[in-house]
């Protein structure tokens, strides 16, 4: 770690005599600025360049690596600061030089890859599983049936990544207990594992059965444990392995306010350092900053200033949406502090649900974001002792919650009038920070009949450009449609979804902030926060999920003398797909009843098998639009709600559906999580769908509107 004392030079500066120094170590002397600093026991040395390290050595040069690159960036707040970035070279299993010069390498990664990261698993509730059940592949081939023949259910396998495998650098390679190779966990499993692998986690692989035999080519069934013991967070910070069992590192800094790292080195705004200060004496507070500014810097900050020993912070979210975004912001700011984050909402299931009751009756988790469905459930009250303070969206519901009144509350709201937000949360401190987007235009394309002609016009300009899309498969789309646009000057276009892995996501939104990407396609999985602030074009390119995600969607664009131009591009067209993926994930009432009914019809007071392809053939047959996840959510809801029960037969799950009588639906979490995300989703399109162009600029500006 560089200390606050360390000196610096440049290379190409003029030195005390006034005559240039040259710098025999850099590629060519007096070509590229470079820096040495003291950290107190060693010298280091870096570069400052654009682009990232200089992808071949120059030979008849006395050239030295650096330990650093430093890339120049004007800060996203104060347009008159230039900041430098330090950019790792040290990239676990990847030549870390070679992606970073080479964009190309990495665009070449992502698409090549961009089905294996199409499922719609969340990426996290992957690489954040304790246990998965897999095949291994592979093995017919280099006489491995010999090898697969001799193993038995219980034999421990051994996990070997191989980062400079030729075919895949994701691979993990599965090795037997005599060490011959059985073969590799599946492409899209160990893309989502080997980034976690990568950085210090580790796997227990089991060997459950073995599979085939006869005429029939033999296989093998693995059960693999995640290590918790030695196991990060996906950041790569080794976790507690119980409540106390390791002190916690020192959080805050002198004068109550938390470390500047949480805030990227810079100096905390004012308003935020206001709220700081109140929470640091015990005191509630509203803070008030535009959406997606600084508003998961300030989160972080709070949940840092306000972590005891033993105790965790409560951050209420509205949605599940929001619980998985805000999960993943804290945790990127956070891990380094070895802080530990886990989601929970209605949506997940009842075992993910029991193991982050687990952790926080243990002791072992430090945040908790939860929905503000969960936090109505009594299972959460249950442990209020453990909660030192609670952090809450505005969205949320009610910011006083009667078992934590003694707490300090700090409530993150958009701007609004005093009278507002002294409402939110009665008593508490106000504080605001309420800076127009005056850079803002809008060019209101929506409904364009052809959207990917008005896509291709705007990216055609010599500009940054972000453009949001609704889910995975559209975000792959229209970025593979992007990069194949124009002539051999083809721009270079990414994307970013919340399949990839945490750090590859990491590492496309560093390549885009850096300019090694002039186009980036994007999920509401991109940090709003981290979008560079020579962002000039904002397209739009599907509905938002809610109004919150709107207003986010912009970052910091449009508070600088540049204009931003807002390109919407969504359109009533989508509102029927929209609404089958939002009834694939949570059923409403109408298909909850066409379910039962149907089953009631067919089985009776018999159980049945689900998942099973039997039962989905009867169902798809009988209710032809009805997606298959939705009888998932059915299931779900109709055990929580007592309308049926399930047990698990011989590792199957045979379900038996109750006689309905009067059940009341809103007993079930699950249905109510459901019901919050589409009422969301249902208000903000009819707003959007109808609303004029000039009223979306003043929505987006933060004069009224979606706000």
């Amino acid at each position: 770690m560089i200390s606050p004392s360390a000196s610096f030079r440049n290379s190409s500066a003029s030195g005390r005599s006034g005559r240039r120094t040259r710098n025999p170590c850099s590629p060519r002397a007096g070509s590229m600025p470079s820096i040495a600093a003291w950290s107190g026991t060693a010298n280091i040395f870096g570069w400052v360049s654009r682009t990232g390290p200089p992808s071949q050595r120059r030979s008849g040069s006395r050239w030295r690596p650096p330990d650093l690159v430093f890339v120049p960036e004007r800060d996203r707040l104060d347009r008159e600061r230039i900041r430098l970035r330090v950019q790792a070279l040290e990239v676990p299993g990847m030549d870390p030089e070679f992606v970073l010069a080479d964009t190309g390498a990495l665009l070449d990664r992502l698409f090549r890859r961009a089905a294996d990261y199409l499922d719609e698993t969340p990426s996290r509730e992957v690489e954040d599983a304790p246990a998965l059940y897999t095949k291994v592949v592979g093995v017919t081939f280099n006489g491995r049936q010999d090898a697969v023949a001799s193993l038995h259910p219980g034999d421990r396998l051994r996990l070997v990544r191989e980062p400079a495998n030729a075919h895949d650098p994701h691979a993990v390679r599965v090795v037997g207990p005599d060490g011959r190779d059985l073969g590799y966990l599946r492409a899209q499993l160990a893309g989502r594992l080997s980034p976690s692998i990568d950085v210090g986690a580790r796997y227990h692989a089991t060997v459950m059965a073995v599979t085939g035999g006869g005429d029939r080519t033999l296989g093998v069934n693995v059960f693999l444990e995640r290590d918790d013991a030695g196991t990060p967070p996906a950041d790569g910070v080794p976790v507690r392995t119980g409540g106390d069992a390791r002190p916690r590192p020192s959080l805050q800094a002198v004068g109550g306010r938390p470390s500047l790292e949480l805030n990227e080195g810079r100096p905390w705004p004012a308003a935020t350092a206001a709220a700081f200060r109140a929470m640091a004496g015990g005191r509630s507070v509203v803070l008030a900053l535009p959406p997606g500014c600084g508003w998961a810097a300030a989160l972080a900050g709070a949940a840092a200033l306000n972590l005891r020993d033993g105790s965790c912070v409560l951050l209420v979210a509205p949605l599940r949406r929001q619980v998985y975004h805000r999960t993943d912001q804290l945790r990127s700011r956070l891990a380094r502090l070895g802080v530990r984050v886990l989601p929970v909402h209605g949506l997940q299931g009842l075992r993910e649900r029991e193991q982050v009751v687990a952790a926080l009756r243990s002791g072992e988790v430090d945040v908790v974001v939860a929905s503000a469905e969960v936090v109505d459930e009594d299972w959460v009250m249950m442990h209020a002792d453990r909660i030192s303070a609670v952090l809450i969206e505005a969205g949320s519901g009610a910011c006083r919650i009667p078992q934590l009144a003694d707490r300090p509350v700090c409530v993150v709201a958009a701007p609004a009038a005093s009278g507002a937000l002294e409402r939110l949360c009665p008593g508490a401190e106000v504080v605001c920070d309420a800076p127009l987007r005056t850079g803002l235009r809008v060019v209101d394309r929506r409904g364009a009949p052809d959207r990917d002609a008005a896509l291709e016009e705007v990216i055609g300009k010599d500009e940054k450009v972000v453009v949001y899309a609704a889910g995975r498969e559209e975000c792959v789309q229209l970025a593979q449609h992007l990069r194949g646009q124009g002539d051999g000057r083809t721009r270079r276009v990414g994307y970013l979804h919340g399949g990839l892995p945490a750090r590859v996501r990491q590492i496309v939104a560093q390549a885009f902030r850096e300019g090694r990407l002039d186009v980036l396609v994007a999920t509401a999985a991109l940090d709003e926060e981290a979008l560079p602030s020579d962002v000039r074009d904002v397209l739009i390119a599907s509905l938002p999920a809610d109004r919150a995600r709107f207003l986010e969607e912009f970052g910091g664009a449009g508070f600088g003398a540049r204009p931003v131009t807002v390109t919407p591009l969504f359109g009533a067209d989508e509102m029927a797909a929209r609404r089958r993926a939002l009834v694939g994930r949570a059923p409403d009432r109408e298909v909850l009843a066409a379910i039962y009914r149907e089953l009631r019809r067919w089985r009776g007071d018999a159980a049945w098998v689900w998942p099973d392809d039997g039962t989905w053939a009867h169902l798809s047959g009988a209710l032809p639009d009805l997606p298959r996840s939705a009888v998932d959510g059915a299931m779900a809801i109709f055990e929580e709600a007592g309308l049926a029960t399930r047990e698990i037969v011989l590792g199957r799950s045979e379900v038996q559906l109750l006689p309905a009588l009067r059940r009341d639906l809103g007993t079930s979490l699950r249905y109510r999580e459901g019901r919050r995300e589409r009422d969301a989703f249902e208000e903000f399109a009819q707003w959007a769908l109808r609303a004029s162009g000039f009223e979306l600029l003043q929505a987006a500006a933060g004069q009224g509107g979606a706000s």
